[in-house]
């Protein structure tokens, strides 16, 4: 009796593992998304590094791969708040996209290097890979003078090198003042980049003739500076006063590394010799406002901020540190309405008059600040930086700290 009792229960206990086996064969589908999914990302991950001619060892993807999500994540999730109106500026993948803040901060050396504190300012700017400038600190001095190679112009004589009354708007890029946007790769030089941006701006405006300056020659050569590892622009613009000139980037081009100084190879270009440079007065929009009026002006901020690294386009006015770590270049100010198109200075000019903004622009003044960072970055190597106006420019560190820290150089 025992044995058909068995065979009986047999097929129902077939039929339960057979049921129990269907169940989980139904949850196949929605393993084969995520696996999907995950395919999708790693596509796009490699579509990615290629673009940017980035090759990932084996051993590194997987941590590359989750770093990237995450950056992938911020920029969704950021450009999805300004879609809707939550932000003025958008952000993009760069070819910084695998790097955690951490990573990004060590390999840049952000704050983490300094040389003893030198006569006229506190630190060095520079780092590696995309040219920091180190923590200038509490004791940097808040000069309002121009100061000459070899001696001092009074506060009084400054007012008359700069205008008093400047443009609504202007772009030192339209008006052909400006060279191309260039890369300053692994090499911490992003101070000699600032230096000779606005070395090339002042010979143009004097001159008539746009000339691209080599950058090489000075991470070689000025000894006041500290190569691919940092530098100050002040510095930068009195060795080439000492020095005489700069040489054309075309006879010493740049190599991105440090190396033995070769500029008795090459002529420097008459007319390129800084005779006098000027520390714009900080905390002070007006002041900034003025020199960039005159120039394109060499400024230093704060770069520290995954709206910075990622900023595509619109007026960048995301939180960020005064901690100044990069030197760029003030190429230009102005406004853009809410649709991003660019306000015309007669259109600024009539807000300011009627005392209130424009219906379709609520403000979004900015400064154009060209980068070292190559075109891939940011709108095509430029960034609009949030610009305060009037009584809220005066007594402020501006966007990033760009009122901190900046100068600019005459030549002849």
């Amino acid at each position: 009796m025992k044995l058909p009792l068995l065979s009986l229960l047999l097929p129902l206990a077939r039929a339960s593992l057979l049921s129990s086996f269907s169940d989980w064969v139904s949850t196949l589908p929605s393993i084969s998304v995520v696996v999907s999914v995950r395919r999708s990302d790693s596509a796009r991950f490699d579509a990615w590094a290629s673009s940017y001619g980035i090759s990932i060892p084996a051993p590194e993807r997987a941590r590359r791969l989750s770093i990237w999500l995450e950056t992938d994540e911020f920029i969704e999730g950021h450009n999805k708040g300004h879609n809707e109106g939550g932000s003025s500026f958008a952000v993009k993948h760069n070819a910084m996209s695998h790097l955690s803040r951490d990573e990004f901060a060590e390999l840049h050396r952000i704050g983490a290097h300094a040389r003893p504190q030198p006569p006229k300012a506190a630190s060095l700017l520079g780092d590696l890979a995309t040219g920091k400038i180190m923590d200038r600190g509490a004791a940097a001095p808040a000069l309002a003078h121009t100061l000459r190679v070899g001696s001092v112009v009074r506060e009084a004589e400054e007012a008359l090198l700069l205008p008093s009354l400047p443009s609504r708007s202007l772009s030192w890029v339209d008006e052909g003042a400006v060279t191309p946007v260039k890369n300053q790769g692994s090499c911490g030089s992003c101070w000699a980049f600032s230096a000779v941006g606005a070395i090339e701006g002042a010979f143009a405006i004097r001159t008539g003739e746009l000339a691209a300056f080599s950058e090489q020659q000075l991470v070689d050569c000025d000894d006041s500076d500290m190569g691919c590892s940092g530098g100050l622009m002040d510095y930068a613009f009195e060795w080439e006063g000492r020095e005489g000139g700069l040489c054309t980037e075309a006879d010493y081009p740049y190599e991105g590394v440090q190396g033995s100084c070769m500029d008795m190879g090459c002529d420097f270009v008459s007319g390129s010799d800084v005779f006098e440079f000027a520390d714009v007065d900080p905390n002070s929009s007006k002041a900034l406002l003025r020199a960039v009026n005159k120039q394109p002006v060499s400024v230093a901020i704060d770069a520290n901020s995954m709206g910075f690294r990622f900023y595509s386009t619109g007026v960048f006015d995301g939180p960020c540190g005064t901690g100044l770590d990069h030197g760029v270049l003030a190429v230009g100010f102005g406004k853009l309405r809410d649709d991003g198109e660019e306000m015309t200075s007669a259109e600024i000019e009539e807000e300011e008059e009627e005392g209130r903004p424009h219906p379709w622009a609520q403000g979004n003044a900015y400064w154009l600040v060209k980068n070292s960072w190559d075109v891939t970055w940011g709108d095509g190597g430029y960034i609009r930086m949030a610009r305060e106006t009037g009584a809220d420019g005066e007594g402020v560190p501006g966007q990033c700290g760009i009122l901190l820290s900046a100068s600019y150089p005459s030549v002849e």
